[in-house]
C-alpha cells in the first residue's frame, strides 16, 4: 500500500506531485481544508491565524492541503487570507484524506451539530460561498515529525469540530519538549 505521503497533489500552477517532496523535513503542521468554500475553512483560519507567530518562532511551518481542483486553490488562497509563504496543494482525488480518515458522509454536514456550526457561522460573521460540492469530507489536523511521522491528528466528528490554537500549540510544545529535554534512563 503507498504511504499516505506519497499521494500525488497538485499545487498552484497545477503541477503534480507526491506531498512527500513539497513537505518540510522537520516538525510541521499540515491543515487540511474541507474544501475552499465552506464555512468551516473560513472558522479553522480564523482560529490557525493566532498560531502563525509561535509557530513561526519554534520553526514548525503550517503546510495546508485543500481537496479542490487547482485552478480554485488562488481563490481559496485569497478567500481565507492564507500567508504567500504557506504552501498549498489540493488532494482532488481524496486520497489522502480517506488514508488518514478524514472523510465522514453527509449526516457530519447536516446533522445537527453541523447545522448549529453553520447558523452559529453565519452568526459571528462567517461564510459559506457554495454548497453542494464535497460536503462529506472533513477537515483535519496533523502534526508530523521530521521523518513525517504522524504525532498527533484532530479529526472532525461533525462539521465546525475544529481543534483550537492552543490545542494545536499544546501538541507541537510536548513534541518540542520531548525532543531537546535530556532522555531518562
Amino acid at each position: 500500500m503507498k504511504d499516505v505521503w506519497d499521494c500525488i497533489v497538485q499545487n498552484e500552477r497545477g503541477d503534480r506531485f507526491p506531498l512527500r517532496e513539497k513537505l518540510p523535513s522537520k516538525c510541521s503542521v499540515v491543515v487540511f481544508l474541507r474544501q475552499g468554500e465552506c464555512i468551516e475553512c473560513s472558522i479553522m483560519i480564523h482560529e490557525l491565524q493566532k498560531l502563525y507567530g509561535p509557530l513561526k518562532a519554534w520553526d514548525v511551518p503550517l503546510v495546508f492541503v485543500a481537496n479542490g481542483t487547482f485552478d480554485t486553490m488562488k481563490r481559496l488562497r485569497d478567500r481565507l487570507a492564507l500567508s504567500d509563504s504557506a504552501p498549498l496543494f489540493t488532494d482532488p482525488s481524496l486520497e489522502i484524506y480517506q488514508k488518514l480518515g478524514l472523510h465522514s458522509g453527509y449526516g457530519r454536514s447536516f446533522g445537527p451539530m453541523g447545522m448549529w456550526t453553520i447558523i452559529k457561522g453565519f452568526y459571528d460573521g462567517f461564510s459559506q460561498t457554495r454548497l453542494g460540492t464535497n460536503l462529506p469530507q472533513q477537515s483535519g489536523v496533523v502534526l508530523l515529525d521530521p521523518q513525517r511521522n504522524v504525532l498527533w491528528i484532530h479529526r472532525s466528528e461533525y462539521l465546525g469540530d475544529i481543534p483550537a490554537a492552543g490545542s494545536i500549540l499544546e501538541q507541537v510544545l510536548r513534541y518540542q519538549t520531548n525532543r531537546t529535554s535530556p532522555s531518562t534512563i
